[in-house]
């Protein structure tokens, strides 16, 4: 056992200092994210409900744009154990269009870009900026990919599974690796 122990140690040691630190930071931040959500935060749902809510509200204030002569309306779907989601449904008439649950609500995406931009060295003003920014930035771009979603449903309903599993899913992706992209880019630029 202990030639392979120090092949690790060694190994380790090899890894740049900037990148080391890249790494440990990133695990710390992800080991207390998880904690933190599913021993307090998801239990109490505390950040999930109002955010899938406000997600659905938006979502039909934008379908009601685009569509002023439909009827939008959301119903609740309250969890009945604690492994359920909680969810909106927005409807149009009796049609369920779509259903926003906590998974929807872009809390994880949010937490992805921001955990990225914590690891990476930067002042605090630019850190700040790129975070209010981004979030704002990926809450418009959910509530975009929500409504197009919805509108799927209501024109082309058979392309919906793969709007929502793969092309949507990429966007946000690529929304979050420019947000990222700019970050280090302009670090680059301070050193």
């Amino acid at each position: 056992m202990k030639p392979s122990t120090n092949a690790l140690k060694k190994y380790l040691q090899e890894i740049p200092p900037p990148v080391r630190k890249f790494l440990i930071t990133s695990i710390i931040l992800f080991s207390i994210w998880k904690l933190t959500y599913h021993l307090y935060l998801k239990p109490s749902r505390l950040i999930d409900i109002p955010l899938t809510v406000q997600t659905a509200k938006n979502t039909q204030q934008l379908l009601s744009v685009l569509y002023p002569s439909y009827h939008f309306f959301s119903q609740q779907k309250i969890p009945v154990k604690k492994i359920d989601f909680f969810g909106v449904y927005i409807l149009n008439d009796t049609k369920r269009l779509i259903g926003i649950f906590d998974p929807c609500n872009a809390l994880e995406v949010f937490v992805i870009y921001i955990g990225l931009i914590i690891c990476l060295p930067s002042n605090f003003k630019r850190m700040a900026l790129y975070i209010v920014l981004g979030i704002i930035g990926l809450y418009i771009l959910n509530i975009l990919r929500c409504t197009f979603l919805s509108v799927l449903n209501l024109n082309r309903s058979n392309y919906v599974d793969f709007a929502h599993h793969y092309l949507f899913t990429m966007v946000v992706y690529i929304g979050i690796f420019l947000g990222w992209a700019s970050y280090i880019k302009q670090s680059a630029n301070e050193v």
